[in-house]
């Protein structure tokens, strides 16, 4: 999924969110967020194809209703789909920004390790948290407090190579003339 680029610089602080939920789940391949239409997209790399993921897509879905059922925050927009080519599969889950909340990634992580745990590829020496469990998961809630509150207008782009967490900010396209 791509996001059509906008104008405008975004805050110096962007990045930090995107970073920090790469480095705390290293299931995640890559998170992009798309500032025209307030998404993420996780991007999940599964080294296998002909999955049953109909199932997994309808699970996911379920336990999503069970957990805005229990919580009592709406989960607006859910998008899971795949692509499998070449041996693997790629699996996205699109979530919006506005509904979006800490415990809901844990679990869409938890059912993802649940489903396909071996098969999910992880570099190796993929970067550990600087520090773990209750303070980064409130730090991380914080920060997507923050960007729900702060309008941002660069999309972003994070994934890991070679060892490291890397978050490019998209630039916006140059307008061409038209005729």
């Amino acid at each position: 999924m791509t996001c059509p680029p906008t104008a405008g610089g975004a805050p110096a602080g962007d990045a930090h969110l995107v970073a920090s939920l790469l480095a705390r789940y290293p299931e995640i391949g890559s998170l992009e967020y798309c500032p025209r239409s307030r998404r993420f997209t996780f991007t999940f790399l599964i080294t296998a194809t002909g999955l049953n993921m109909p199932a997994f897509q309808e699970r996911v879905k379920e336990s999503l209703q069970a957990y805005s059922f229990l919580s009592g925050h709406s989960v607006d927009l859910l998008i899971v789909d795949w692509v499998e080519e070449a041996g693997v599969t790629l699996l996205r889950i699109v979530r919006d920004l506005p509904t979006l909340r800490h415990e809901e990634i844990a679990l869409l992580i938890g059912l993802v390790q649940q489903e396909f745990s071996d098969l999910i590829a992880c570099e190796a020496g993929a970067p550990a948290p600087e520090f773990d469990g209750p303070m980064q998961e409130e730090l991380i809630q914080h920060m997507l407090e923050d960007f729900r509150e702060a309008p941002r207008s660069r999309e972003l782009i994070g994934f890991r190579r070679e060892g490291r967490v890397v978050v490019y900010h998209r630039q916006p396209a140059a307008a061409k003339p038209r005729r």
